[in-house]
């Protein structure tokens, strides 16, 4: 694990530090968050991406800057190893964003990707559904995304989207009941979707038919976290009813909710 983040250094200095990184095999995760990845910058890290052992990458919080970032893209997506990449607030813009999901979406590798805090403009949401029905992302991260302002339809076409999907974190988005209810409608027995994590949202409650989807249909499904939400026993109530005697799950999370300790028990004693 070598980390950068934040490191500023002239050209010279980082050609040297990547070309170390390539002569070490042991180096599979690389932070270079916060940067400015400029031109010339980007012309090493294609190098590196190409014969590196990388296999992690973080680009939390960095910017792009230059004529040369489609190229940059394309070695992230098509000439590495990566399998996880950290997007996490990344200034792009919505042009280089929009360019970054095309090249995506020809990535045969990358299967963990983390787009938080990333406004979507429905050209890039379009763009996202298409790189998610390629299958080959597992892991999908949307904390903070403003998933609150996508429209019924669009979630639904997110959710469509999730087939493949393994883990899927969408925490601090303000979804509600009708989010939810949009974000689950596309979910079939076909799914994938072993981890749900759906903490920091404002969800109170989930309509029957939809907590049926999850625990019943769902048949990957291990654990799920409600964490800071708004639910209460009612709720706790539900779940309880819908669960199946025979459940995969293992794992539900509703600490800092309102639900009493009563509650918790029963529904732990079902696991």
């Amino acid at each position: 694990h070598l980390s950068l983040k934040g490191v500023q250094l002239n050209i010279v200095l980082l050609s040297e530090i990547f070309k170390g990184v390539i002569a070490n095999p042991y180096i599979e995760y690389l932070d270079v968050g916060s940067m400015e990845i400029e031109d010339d910058y980007q012309h090493s890290f294609g190098e590196l991406l190409s014969h590196s052992g990388v296999t992690k990458l973080s680009l939390a919080n960095c910017s792009f800057k230059g004529s040369n970032t489609k190229l940059f893209f394309e070695s992230l997506t098509k000439k590495s190893r990566l399998e996880k990449l950290i997007l996490r607030g990344v200034n792009f813009g919505d042009f280089l964003f929009m360019e970054f999901l095309d090249c995506l979406s020809k990535n045969t590798t990358i299967q963990k990707i983390d787009l938080s805090q990333i406004s979507f403009s429905d050209d890039a949401k379009n763009l996202l559904f298409r790189v998610l029905h390629s299958g080959v992302i597992q892991v999908l991260v949307l904390d903070q995304c403003g998933l609150n302002g996508w429209s019924n339809d669009q979630l639904h076409l997110l959710s469509t989207a999730l087939k493949s999907i393994k883990i899927l974190r969408v925490r601090n988005n303000k979804l509600n009941m009708r989010c939810i209810t949009a974000l689950l409608s596309g979910f079939t027995s076909e799914y994938q979707i072993r981890e749900l994590d759906l903490e920091g949202n404002s969800i109170e409650s989930i309509s029957p038919d939809q907590l049926h989807v999850l625990f019943s249909d769902c048949r990957h499904l291990q654990a799920i976290s409600f964490q800071r939400n708004l639910i209460g026993d009612k709720f706790v109530e539900s779940v309880l009813n819908i669960l199946p005697s025979k459940s995969l799950i293992k794992h539900i999370d509703l600490s800092r909710n309102k639900v009493k300790d009563s509650a918790i028990a029963r529904l732990t004693d079902r696991l």
